[in-house]
């Protein structure tokens, strides 16, 4: 997971992923995860991961009836999408590839101002 380090910190708190509440049909609250359509997909599969992982944690803290700390609450991916602007200045490859190429050049050239890649394989090698 280190390796994702510097494309977690290039977004950003803008880049992380919008949640907005919901209740399901047993009256809890859920989490929907909003689609950002200007990220590009290989970030969304690590989020989504990195979900995972952190679901999976807290079963083991749920299982072992220990009720101290803040109590996890569902989130599940959607397919509405966040209104919210992308940040300017992020690595290429950050960029959903099919929302850039859409972009008007003096924007996505001047404005959003994208740079190098990052590594964003995911992959079997993605514990490590």
């Amino acid at each position: 997971l280190r390796k994702y380090i510097p494309a977690i910190d290039a977004l950003g708190p803008v880049g992380m992923s919008t949640d907005e509440s919901d209740i399901d049909d047993d009256a809890n609250t859920i989490y929907e995860r909003l689609k950002k359509p200007w990220r590009a997909e290989a970030v969304d599969q690590i989020f989504s991961f990195i979900d995972t992982i952190y679901d999976l944690s807290q079963q083991d803290h749920y299982l072992s009836k220990d009720a101290r700390g803040q109590q996890t609450h569902k989130r599940v991916p959607s397919e509405r999408k966040s209104i919210s602007q992308p940040p300017r200045g992020l690595l290429k490859n950050l960029y959903r590839a099919q929302w850039l190429s859409k972009q008007r050049e003096h924007y996505a050239r001047d404005v959003l101002g994208p740079c190098d890649d990052v590594c964003l394989s995911v992959g079997t090698d993605i514990v490590e």
